[in-house]
């Protein structure tokens, strides 16, 4: 039987931010055990923050912001989970793929577990991220030449140990119009995806939000 799973983090205080920057800041503007007749939040935060999704305008000058897109642009019917272990601050590079993944024309939503997720919660997280290099995009459109998105359990593509080369896997990626899902939760899935519906905060003209992603295994 199909299970409906998530593969976002709720957003809470101790989401980490990128560069260690500012958070998820709450604030209680109204509550009923304080009298008020209703309870009420006041939530501030980059849209950049926990699992979030950068669409194509944010390295891209006049790129697709997020209402460009259709509803059903943010439904992956054939998504591909990838086991692909690395250390922190190690490098994904196209020799390093080669030993994860295998061609597959239909393949629509690109995963991959790292297993950086396991350091989510200290610094190693954000200051130690994985090294992307941009050199696998060309691979990656080889491999999957129907790839709309491409989501990790890192903090970012961009890692702080080498930001250039993350400026540049941002670039080529969001300039062929693949979406990057970054701070994805997969720690907990072990069998493959049937479908995956990754649904952002609708910001008018975003260049990117927080997502709700639900799958089906």
């Amino acid at each position: 039987m199909d299970q409906n799973i998530y593969l976002s983090h709720p957003l809470n205080a101790k989401t980490p931010a990128y560069k260690g920057g500012e958070g998820l800041i709450v604030k209680r503007e109204k509550s009923i055990a304080c009298g008020d007749t209703c309870n009420q939040l006041h939530v501030s935060m980059s849209n950049h923050l926990g699992t979030h999704v950068d669409a194509p305008s944010h390295f891209v000058d006049q790129g697709k912001t997020l209402t460009d897109y259709e509803a059903k642009d943010w439904v992956f019917s054939h998504p591909f989970l990838v086991h692909c272990d690395i250390e922190p601050g190690g490098s994904i590079t196209p020799e390093f793929l080669k030993n994860h993944i295998h061609p597959d024309k239909n393949v629509d939503l690109l995963l991959l577990k790292t297993g950086m997720e396991n350091h989510r919660d200290t610094p190693i997280y954000w200051q130690s991220s994985p090294i992307i290099h941009a050199s696998i995009v060309a691979m990656l459109n080889e491999y999957f030449p129907n790839l709309k998105a491409i989501g990790l359990d890192v903090i970012s593509v961009t890692s702080l140990l080498d930001r250039d080369q993350g400026r540049q896997i941002h670039q080529a990626l969001l300039g062929q119009g693949i979406r990057i899902f970054e701070d994805v939760a997969l720690h907990h899935i072990q069998t493959p995806l049937k479908e995956v519906i990754a649904l952002p905060l609708m910001l008018e003209s975003a260049d990117g939000a927080p997502v709700t992603m639900i799958g089906t295994v």
